[in-house]
């Protein structure tokens, strides 16, 4: 069903070299050198995101346990309910301002929360690995 279309779509492979070029150089910009886990680039991500897709884990090979429909939907609303309606979640929001909004700008400097400096974006990365994320795979 709609699981093995999911699959079909994210292996299918890039067309353009400019869209494989932007996938790899995604992985690798999405490292953080302070981190363990987010240290080496998973090049693989998509592929092993497709195997937890598939359904009946009694195949020589399969890597995912998911036997039925009923329990890859069960696993996803679970992952959903955890990371996107949690109380703990956590959101990054941006906001880019052009010369127009300077004044807007002005006014949010220095309010809790807001990054209004290249000193300030650097302090935040290098604390990020500490925060709690989604899984990665």
């Amino acid at each position: 069903g709609e699981a093995a279309a999911v699959r079909a779509n994210l292996l299918e492979k890039d067309i353009k070299l400019s869209e494989e070029i932007g996938a790899v150089w995604g992985e690798i910009l999405m490292t953080v050198p302070h981190s363990e886990h987010f240290k080496n680039p998973v090049f693989d991500r998509v592929e092993k995101f497709a195997d937890v897709l598939t359904l009946g884990g009694d195949k020589e090979g399969d890597v995912s346990s998911i036997k039925t429909a009923e329990e890859l939907k069960k696993l996803v609303l679970e992952f959903y309910d955890k990371y996107f309606l949690s109380s703990e979640r956590r959101a990054v929001s941006s906001r880019v301002y052009n010369r127009k909004a300077k004044d807007l700008f002005d006014a949010n400097v220095g309010k809790p929360g807001v990054i209004s400096s290249y000193s300030d974006a650097r302090k935040m990365k290098q604390h990020l690995a500490s925060l709690p994320t989604a899984p990665y795979w």
